[in-house]
């Protein structure tokens, strides 16, 4: 993209390019703070794996813009990716709350998974090995190590998160997780009553932070989630599939 007359009213987007074509030898080019874009700023979890303190590879998720295949190894084969289009992408806009994370590698050994994030809250943020079964909460645990062999299935983690501050009176509460209903709202003996788009009372039961409410031989669909304790009620919506 050939972008001109760069300014404060028209400022480089993320993503744009530009050519420099120098007309004399005194020619000379300024960026300064108001030649980038500062309106919108994109959420983003980056992922990243070290061996022995090393940083070998990354994979970055993000809630919009465009996906960027991996397209770069080390030296290893090592890589952490995710899949779009069945192709292995560097970088990953998503949808919803929950995100297969593949990993291969060409040598064995033991790495470890650490997060960071920009310009989001994250108050809830698991990392699932599909491999050991682990569930590691990576708000309270800053990382995670883990063996790895060449053989495995590069299918070796679910990363499952929620944004927003966890004293928001508006927060989603709940997600869908293999199928039932998590509470991540610290609470404990709340009713959570489960309502169809028809105003009918689906499921009622008594919860505590994360309690497991299967939603099997539920209709795919959207619903809303009411969660009571005590006087406080909180409500969200949630889709079932």
């Amino acid at each position: 993209v050939i972008v001109d007359n760069i300014s404060n009213e028209n400022p480089l987007k993320t993503g744009e390019g530009f050519f420099v074509k120098a007309t004399d030898e005194k020619a000379f080019i300024t960026f300064n703070s108001g030649t980038k874009d500062e309106m919108k700023k994109t959420e983003r979890i980056k992922l990243e794996i070290r061996e022995n303190d090393q940083l070998i590879d990354r994979l970055i998720v993000k809630r919009e813009g465009e996906p960027l295949k991996k397209i770069t190894l080390n030296e290893n084969g090592t890589k952490v990716f995710a899949m779009h289009n069945n192709q292995k992408m560097a970088v990953i806009p998503i949808e919803g709350n929950e995100l297969p994370v593949y990993f291969e590698t060409d040598k064995n050994g033991t790495y470890t998974i650490s997060l960071s994030t920009e310009n989001t809250t994250l108050y809830y943020l698991h990392l699932i090995d599909n491999i050991t079964n682990d569930d590691v909460d990576l708000l309270t645990t800053p990382s995670y190590s883990f063996n790895a062999w060449t053989m495995d299935d590069s299918d070796r983690f679910k990363l499952v998160f929620i944004c927003g501050e966890a004293d928001d009176d508006n927060k989603t509460f709940a997600f869908i997780n293999n199928g039932d209903i998590i509470i991540t709202a610290d609470v404990e003996n709340a009713t959570l009553q489960v309502i169809d788009v028809m105003g009918r009372m689906i499921i009622s039961r008594n919860v505590n932070v994360l309690g497991h409410v299967p939603t099997n031989g539920m209709a795919s669909g959207t619903y809303i989630l009411r969660l009571i304790s005590g006087d406080n009620v909180i409500t969200q919506k949630i889709v079932i599939r």
